[in-house]
């Protein structure tokens, strides 16, 4: 049995490393950086990675949108497998992956292409803490999962200060991204296998989720028929409407995840999280050909055209 993460939007995976006998980014001289530099980009391309400014506008947006690469790609590079890795973006190198949703398998699978780059390169490790880094919370394997989630039903009912103290005490951070988004990461490595990081991740995420789903049927108890309209009222509006900005999205998928915690709507979970990776990668819709764009890219994904 398996909680279904009906709000998780997106997953992140990172693994950061650095090369062993270099200090770390904060204090590396001009000079040196070259030499990370050098070395990162001569070992990435024998392992397939490519530059991602040499790649062409429409695949840059793809990655931009996937949430896999922020708006600067200097010094970010990326293979045929959707993984990242960007240079002194904190550490040395930052491996990267992403998926929308919760999905571990694909998630996990960032281990395999640390293990190819550990090959290749000597980092700085130490036999009692594991990989060094300038990140106290790294320290261990490197790894960091953060999933993206909408938390609107417990912000509705003013719990959410309360969930985050109390997340905060069972040593994960859960912080706030967007008005009802949050963002649930991991906050220490020490002393755990990514096996263990994954496992216990993956359990915080589901509780966190549970909690969200209990919100919802609560707000339900009072006001089934509201919610139950307002839904029907928010797809219809995502498939028919001319103009839209982001803030009205995000207030109709809200609506419509609410509902599907309660199973008053059937709505595919891929194309509602489609539609929030839309509006999470930060682009703003201001002028009317871009409202337009926009309503007009959320009935494709409505349609499933």
């Amino acid at each position: 049995w398996r909680v279904k993460m009906n709000n998780v939007i997106l997953t992140k995976a990172s693994v950061v490393r650095n090369i062993k006998d270099q200090k770390f980014t904060c204090k590396l001289s001009a000079d040196k950086r070259a030499i990370v530099s050098n070395l990162a980009e001569e070992t990435l391309s024998t392992l397939g990675y490519s530059k991602v400014e040499d790649l062409n506008p429409e695949t840059k947006q793809d990655l931009l949108n996937s949430g896999l690469i922020l708006g600067n790609t200097n010094n970010t590079f990326i293979n045929k497998n959707k993984v990242a890795i960007s240079l002194f973006e904190g550490e040395h190198f930052t491996v990267k992956t992403a998926c929308v949703g919760y999905e571990e398998s694909e998630l996990k699978n960032i281990t395999e292409h640390v293990k190819a780059l550990d090959n290749k390169i000597t980092f700085a490790y130490s036999d009692k803490f594991g990989y060094l880094t300038s990140d106290i919370s790294l320290i261990g394997c490197g790894l960091k999962l953060e999933s993206y989630i909408d938390l609107s039903s417990i912000c509705a009912l003013g719990k959410i200060n309360q969930v985050v103290q109390n997340i905060r005490h069972l040593g994960y951070n859960l912080q706030q991204y967007d008005k009802e988004i949050y963002v649930l990461s991991s906050t220490c490595n020490l002393g755990y296998t990514e096996t263990e990081i994954f496992e216990n991740f993956s359990k915080m995420l589901g509780e966190v989720q549970n909690l969200e789903t209990e919100s919802a049927q609560l707000l339900a108890s009072t006001s089934k028929d509201e919610i139950m309209d307002k839904s029907f009222r928010s797809l219809a509006i995502l498939g028919s409407a001319y103009l839209m900005n982001c803030d009205e999205l995000k207030a109709h998928l809200g609506t419509i995840r609410l509902a599907r915690n309660l199973n008053f709507v059937d709505v595919d979970l891929e194309k509602i999280n489609k539609l929030s990776m839309l509006s999470l990668n930060g682009k703003e819709y201001v002028s009317q050909s871009e409202l337009i764009d926009l309503a007009t890219k959320v009935r494709t994904i409505i349609k499933g055209e």
